[in-house]
Parts: C-alpha cells; sequence; structure tokens
C-alpha cells in the first residue's frame, strides 16, 4: 500500500491537533476510500485514547527494530518511504497489536493475516467479508492457486466467487469448500456447525467423508457423527440487530421471516394478513417465533412441507 505511512503520521498530526485544513481533507479522503482505511484508523485512535499519550514507552531497541521491519519490505521487493521517524515508532508499537497488520499483509500476499474478534464487515483482499465474534480467531493465507484459512471460534462470512480460485476454511473438527457463498461458522475443539444463507458448501471430516449444504440447512461434524438438518435460525442471526414492529400489518413481518429464516407461508384466510401486531423481531428459534406469532394473533401455524408452513384462522 504506496504511502499508507504518510496517512498514519496525518492521523498522529489530526491527535495532536497539529494538522492543516489541506491535510484533513488529504486524510478525510483517505479514509473515506475503505472501510478497511477507517477501521485502521479507529483502532489507532482508540489505542492513543487508552494510553493517554501519543508517544508510549516502548522496551525495545527502535533503531535495530525499525532496520529490521526495513529489511523484511526490501525482501519482498516493495518500497515505503516513512516520512519521519516517531512515525517508525508508532507503527513498531502497533505490530504487536496487529493494527497494522493489513500494511504487512499487502506486502506479502502469500504470508499469513491473523484477525481476531469481535470485529464487523472485515473486508479480505479478495473482497470477502467477514463477522467475528468475541474470541474468535480468522488465519487468512491467499495464494494464486487457493484462498485458504484457519478459523476457531464463530463468525459470518460472504465469500466472493472466483471459479478458479475455491475458498477452504481450515477447523480441527473438518473443512468447508466453498466458491462464492453466504454462511455462518461455529467451530471448537469437539463440534463444527456450518448454517448456510446462500449459494452451497461442502463440509468433510476428518475421514474425508462429506456432506453438500443448501440453503436453509445446517451441518454439524464430531468425531463421531456427520449430519445436516434443516436450520432453525438464520445464519449469523447474532450479528443482526432487531427489528421493532408497531402497529404492523402480518404480512409485513411475514415478508421479513421469510427472507432470513427461507420459509413461505399461505394463508386459508387472507384477512388474517391484515392484523397489526406489536412485536420485536431478534430472530429466536422458527419454533419459538411461530409460538409467539400464534399466542399475538390467535392463529395456527401448521408445517406442511420442507420449508412450507400453512396459517389457519381469522386471527386478531
Amino acid at each position: 500500500m504506496k504511502d499508507d505511512d504518510r496517512y498514519i503520521g496525518l492521523l498522529l498530526k489530526e491527535a495532536d491537533q497539529m494538522i492543516s485544513p489541506a491535510e484533513q481533507q488529504e486524510l478525510d479522503e483517505w479514509l473515506a476510500r475503505s472501510l478497511q482505511n477507517q477501521q485502521i484508523a479507529e483502532k489507532l485512535r482508540e489505542s492513543w485514547r487508552t494510553s493517554g499519550t501519543l508517544t508510549p514507552e516502548i522496551n525495545v531497541d527502535l533503531d535495530r527494530e525499525f532496520a529490521a521491519v526495513q529489511d523484511k519490505i526490501k525482501r519482498s521487493g516493495r518500497t515505503v518511504k516513512l516520512a519521519f521517524w516517531p512515525v517508525a515508532a508508532v507503527v513498531l508499537f502497533f505490530l504487536a497489536s496487529g493494527v497494522v497488520t493489513y500494511f504487512l499483509w499487502n506486502l506479502n500476499p502469500q504470508s499469513d493475516l491473523v484477525l481476531n474478534g469481535p470485529a464487523e464487515n472485515l473486508r479480505l483482499e479478495d473482497g470477502s467479508t467477514v463477522w467475528l465474534a468475541a474470541d474468535a480467531k480468522l488465519e487468512v493465507r491467499f495464494s494464486e492457486e487457493i484462498r485458504s484459512a484457519n478459523f476457531a471460534g464463530k463468525g459470518y462470512f460472504q465469500i466472493s466467487p472466483e471459479a478458479t480460485r475455491p475458498f477452504v476454511i481450515r477447523t480441527e473438527m473438518g473443512d468447508i469448500n466453498v466458491l462464492g457463498t453466504a454462511f455462518e461458522v461455529v467451530a471448537d475443539p469437539v463440534q463444527l456447525s456450518v448454517n448456510l444463507s446462500e449459494g452451497e458448501v461442502l463440509l468433510t471430516n476428518q475421514n474425508r467423508q462429506s456432506i453438500t449444504l443448501k440453503p436453509g440447512e445446517r451441518g454439524i461434524i464430531t468425531a463421531s457423527r456427520m449430519e445436516k438438518m434443516k436450520s432453525e435460525k438464520p445464519a449469523g442471526s447474532w450479528r443482526l440487530s432487531p427489528v421493532s414492529y408497531e402497529q404492523s400489518e402480518l404480512a409485513e413481518i411475514l415478508r421479513e421471516i421469510e427472507t432470513r429464516y427461507l420459509v413461505r407461508f399461505t394463508v386459508e384466510e387472507s384477512d388474517v394478513l391484515r392484523c397489526k401486531v406489536n412485536l420485536v423481531l431478534n430472530y429466536p428459534d422458527l419454533s419459538d417465533l411461530i409460538s409467539i406469532l400464534e399466542t399475538l394473533l390467535n392463529i395456527k401455524i401448521i408445517k406442511t412441507g420442507d420449508s412450507q408452513y400453512l396459517i389457519t384462522g381469522k386471527g386478531c
């Protein structure tokens, strides 16, 4: 990333209230270019706010460490010009916290990019987007042939399609192979759970047995079993904000439920769709949500097929 060190310097000037109007405009334009730039700036600003100083004490030999960074950059075949030494000191300080991991990863795209949760809307080099829950850890490595990642914890992935370069997520219990899709992953040492919202994924356990998931399906892998089932919750529901409905027609609420839960409702009496209700939709299990609607509207909701439900009764 050419001259990104300059923008770290501008952030320092901004924090020290020494930035000129022209420099502020330049910094604002850089921030507007991408969400990644905004996230980097926010992490720097937050670290400065919590540390209480722009020049924290660093118990390292800065001359030696800076020379090592320069040598690594030289070996990568790229050139990075550091405008002034204090910027280099700040970069070295924040390398330990991962703030400028983005910079070094772009210097050498085949090195590991390590991301830790919680985090929202993290955009990878290939255009894929990732949400990470607390304590989640993602290690990404891209090459010309494959996009691969090691993952533990809970996350939601929107993978950009590349027909010639698949994306493989490796966990302790098995692998997830995708081309372009969206899904939730919950991975720990004893179980892998994948909840698919878009596209198609292939799950493979440690014995090289595989199952394919389609939207609305959830796959489970443990040491003793591998199975798939209909999902009870929208993929990545933990990252969705609750939706409040006040005296809203049932038809409006059902559209949101159908979109998120990948189900379809039909009604015996069309008038029931005009029933108005107060509801906060926080994406519980579908069975719980159906019970809530039945109680609020005095209706019955019957499962008639795969992801198909019939609403009976006049309601209201």
